[in-house]
């Protein structure tokens, strides 16, 4: 017998889960052999979402103090009034991000009934504000300096490239592993 709620296995006749403490439904052995792996779940809810909300806060960070232009930030600010601007709201968007992964991390972690949707536009999201904030960079580099400051065109194509990669096998490989567990996310 196993607990609709986490997946767990359950001593015959259990009311509660051991693992969650919730009132059980319980699922007959026939039907757990069709259980799948979770590995990749524990892989997103122990390690990649923390280690994605502590990532947006170092950016943010990097991007609200400057530090990705290295030793050349003031010069960036000078040449570049809107530049300041941009990496601001890019910083301010990184904590944003911050919490929403904690957050997303909350849904799956308690099987919210949309939680595995919320994981992939979360995803997908990211990914996107960090690209339109690298192209918004590099448009007011090239037109606010008229050419005095460089940002290599070669650079954002390739972050634009591995945003699109990431999104279109991200999605559709998260969305296949969810919808074979949608009936772990029911609370």
């Amino acid at each position: 017998m196993f607990c609709r709620f986490c997946g767990k296995e359950l001593p015959e006749g259990a009311r509660f889960c051991n693992n969650c403490g919730r009132i059980v439904d319980v699922i007959p052995l026939q039907q757990s052999v069709r259980r799948r792996p979770m590995a990749w779940f524990k892989f997103i809810i122990y390690f990649q979402l923390f280690a994605n909300a502590a990532g947006n806060l170092i950016i943010a960070f990097m991007w609200i103090t400057g530090l990705h232009y290295g030793e050349s930030a003031g010069l960036y600010y000078e040449v570049c009034a809107p530049l300041k601007a941009i990496d601001m709201i890019y910083g301010l968007i990184c904590i944003a991000c911050a919490v929403g992964a904690i957050l997303v991390r909350q849904k799956l972690a308690h099987y919210k009934k949309n939680a595995p949707v919320w994981y992939i536009s979360f995803i997908v999201v990211t990914l996107i504000l960090g690209l339109i904030s690298s192209t918004a960079v590099y448009l007011a580099v090239t037109f606010a300096s008229e050419g005095y400051l460089e940002i290599k065109l070669a650079e954002l194509m390739r972050y634009a490239v591995f945003v699109i990669a990431a999104v279109c096998f991200h999605t559709p490989l998260n969305y296949v592993y969810f919808i074979k567990r949608k009936d772990l996310f029911v609370n």
